[in-house]
């Protein structure tokens, strides 16, 4: 498997301290110096941020992919695959 670290960059990785990064003034005002409308979403023991995160991404118009096999959780019942 090949790392895609290569591709993450101080422009378009951002660390954030809320559940919904659509909160945070410097997330929001970076969004549209990105050229693309797509966003891929991960996280562990995030269920939430993830949520909100996809939610707010939605209402904005980006094109929202979760990355399944990148988000987990220790709630077994959200592991659970149905």
């Amino acid at each position: 498997m090949k790392s895609l670290q290569f591709l993450q960059t101080s422009i378009n990785t951002f660390h954030r301290f809320d559940s919904n990064p659509f909160e945070d003034t410097l997330f929001v005002d970076q969004l549209p110096r990105q050229p693309q409308k797509t966003i891929v979403i991960s996280g562990f023991s995030t269920e939430i941020g993830v949520m909100f995160t996809a939610l707010g991404a939605l209402r904005r118009g980006y094109r929202v992919i979760i990355a399944i096999d990148a988000v987990g959780s220790r709630s077994t019942r959200t592991e659970m695959r149905l």
